[in-house]
């Protein structure tokens, strides 16, 4: 597990367009894309519960992204292969 921040950040594809952004939350919604794109891995956010492990569902995955409702792909829970 690595908890990511703007002091361990490496430099994204996009860095200019990071800094510019106003928020919080618009910074990391792009930093989230870039990181799983150079290091693949599984993106959870902070506010999210685990209630069990999630290894079962991700054999056989090169990437997936949660679902919030039925209308909508959210971005809480994503996951990618690197290069994805």
């Amino acid at each position: 597990m690595k908890l990511w921040t703007e002091e361990n950040l490496p430099k994204l594809a996009n860095q200019e367009l990071f800094e510019k952004l106003p928020t919080p939350a618009q910074k990391s919604h792009l930093a989230r894309y870039e990181i799983l794109h150079l290091e693949g891995g599984v993106y959870v956010d902070f506010d999210v519960t685990c209630r069990r492990p999630i290894d079962d569902l991700l054999y056989g995955q090169t990437g997936f992204a949660a679902a919030e409702d039925d209308d909508a792909v959210g971005v809480a829970v994503l996951g990618a292969m690197a290069g994805d």
